[in-house]
């Protein structure tokens, strides 16, 4: 590869033919149709070594399962060992309690390690594991450590608040790496000699997709083996997690000023004219943009002013003469959308901009971290349509239901109703009560005038008929029944007679039916007292 702004032509490349892919000029030097970063010859990763630090670092098993998932039996992973607890080696094949939403995105191949948190009341369960490091890692020697990592969904291995941390420690050497076989406490209760050597916090993992995690650090001491674990002698949190690792390394920088960890960030806001992309500026490296995977000629600068032109996957690249890196790409992917958009008079379109009560057309722009998209709203007023009456009537003591209201109260009320554009219609609701209480005396006497018939009493504006009116007598008999008369009758009431024949003073029972004008059926017995 040769980056021509930098030493790195003079030491690998004078001998380079002219086909050779040049990657900083927005050239096909070599014509097989890729263009810098886009071409294989481009790829820059020569800033780390290519050394196996870790081995096993996707954990692969020998066997096909571990038993019980528990790889401190039978040897079944390879030179990994729990050092505290019981974590467990997970194959999805072999490890029936994993959920589908835990096992999809596994990055390398299938098998995981996982990790559990506890440290409610006085429990304090801390899993750890670790092995012995292929290649020394020397002190003070800057390496890049890389793993992937998420949360497990599941809500029962997930509870409480707190911001612990995931800790990689180093033991200077390999024979200190045992197997406690001590199931509850805290790493730092065991007799190990440790040095921390990065770490990563809980609120920097998520529950619903892996990650891949960056950590550039420098071994304090010579350093021969590794634990993954809990920060030792933390707070108490009151919390438990369960975590998955996948795909640990270790690689050695071969450019030891490359001691930080880069990224591009935005500058500004996306929507303004002065937006930028950038990073920290190093002394000693060489800075080269790319838009797509095309160098932006003349850009070489830790700096990248955007243009309101600009779009599409931005990178950048350092180099010394020692390496390169390219930094993980933004994607300055902006849209543009219109809207059409119909409100009702008297509101308004709410927008970032403004308040807008008028027909027309209305420009927003909101950004995320990157981009700027762009909203156009073709706004359109519809008026409060007046609709019609509505005359309706509920009964004493209930409610009446209108457009998700409820009314107990007799009037007129103004109703706003949604139609099917969104806009307003206007109802008049004229709403009376009807009293749907049947009434007859509980005493009458026959022999005098004025009370001389038993009559049903109905407000004459709830019904028009009564369906039946029947009176028997203490043992059932039917002694009296009329169908379909009006109530407030007293001539078509019951006399106290059978056959023109006076009954004996005493207890009748009295059936009501009547269908009131909403409908409804209401039957009623009562008892009254004929006297004399």
């Amino acid at each position: 590869m040769i980056f021509r702004s930098t030493l790195l032509v003079l030491l690998l490349t004078p001998l380079f033919s002219i086909g050779q892919e040049i990657c900083d000029n927005g050239v096909d030097d070599d014509n097989d149709g890729q263009i810098d970063l886009n071409d294989s010859d481009c790829l820059c990763l020569d800033i780390l070594d290519d050394l196996t630090y870790l081995p096993n670092g996707n954990f692969q098993s020998s066997p096909s399962c571990c038993p019980e998932n528990n790889f401190s039996k039978d040897d079944c992973l390879d030179n990994w060992i729990p050092v505290n607890g019981s974590p467990e080696h997970i194959d999805p094949d072999c490890y029936p309690d994993l959920s589908e939403e835990e096992t999809i995105g596994i990055p390398i191949e299938s098998e995981i390690i996982g990790l559990k948190y506890n440290d409610f009341s006085s429990f304090v369960f801390k899993e750890t594991f670790g092995t012995c490091t292929n290649v020394q890692l020397d002190a003070g020697i800057k390496y890049r450590l890389t793993f992937d990592i998420r949360f497990t969904p599941k809500d029962e291995h997930n509870s409480g608040i707190g911001n612990p941390k995931l800790v990689f420690y180093g033991l200077k050497d390999c024979n200190e790496l045992v197997f406690t076989d001590a199931t509850e406490g805290d790493l730092c209760d065991l007799n190990f000699d440790l040095y921390p050597l990065d770490s990563l916090s809980f609120d920097n993992v998520s529950y619903t997709e892996w990650q891949t995690v960056n950590k550039t650090f420098a071994a304090p001491e010579n350093i021969n083996a590794i634990i993954v674990g809990f920060d030792c002698r933390a707070s108490v949190y009151s919390l438990k997690r369960f975590m998955f690792l996948d795909n640990i390394k270790i690689s050695r920088l071969l450019n030891q000023q490359f001691d930080f960890d880069l990224s591009i960030e935005p500058d500004g806001d996306p929507c303004d004219e002065n937006f930028s992309l950038s990073t920290m500026s190093v002394s000693g490296f060489d800075y080269q943009w790319y838009n797509d995977g095309v160098a932006i000629l003349g850009e070489n600068d830790n700096t990248y002013s955007v243009t309101d032109n600009d779009s599409g996957i931005f990178q950048l690249a350092l180099a010394n003469p020692d390496g390169c890196v390219v930094l993980n790409p933004v994607d300055l992917n902006s849209d543009e959308s219109r809207i059409d958009t119909t409100i009702c008079s008297g509101t308004t379109l709410d927008l970032s901009t403004g308040s807008y009560d008028e027909s027309g057309t209305y420009t927003e722009k909101l950004s995320s971290d990157f981009s700027c998209n762009t909203f156009i709203y073709d706004l359109d007023i519809a008026d409060i349509i007046v609709g019609e009456t509505v005359v309706a009537s509920f009964q004493k003591g209930s409610v009446y239901s209108f457009a998700g209201e409820q009314y107990d109260t007799t009037g007129t009320f103004e109703v706003v109703l949604q139609t099917a554009k969104g806009c307003d219609s206007l109802v008049t609701l004229v709403l009376s009560e009807l009293d749907f209480t049947i009434n007859v005396p509980n005493v009458f006497d026959s022999s005098l005038s004025g009370n001389d018939r038993l009559t049903v009493y109905i407000d004459p504006s709830s019904v028009e008929v009564v369906n039946e009116f029947s009176v028997y007598d203490r043992w059932g008999n039917l002694i009296f029944s009329k169908k379909n008369l009006p109530p407030n009758k007293p001539d078509l009431g019951w006399d106290g007679r059978i056959n023109n024949k006076a009954v004996n003073p005493g207890a009748y029972i009295v059936y009501l039916q009547a269908t009131f004008n909403d409908g409804a059926v209401k039957e009623q017995w009562t008892t009254v007292h004929l006297i004399k």
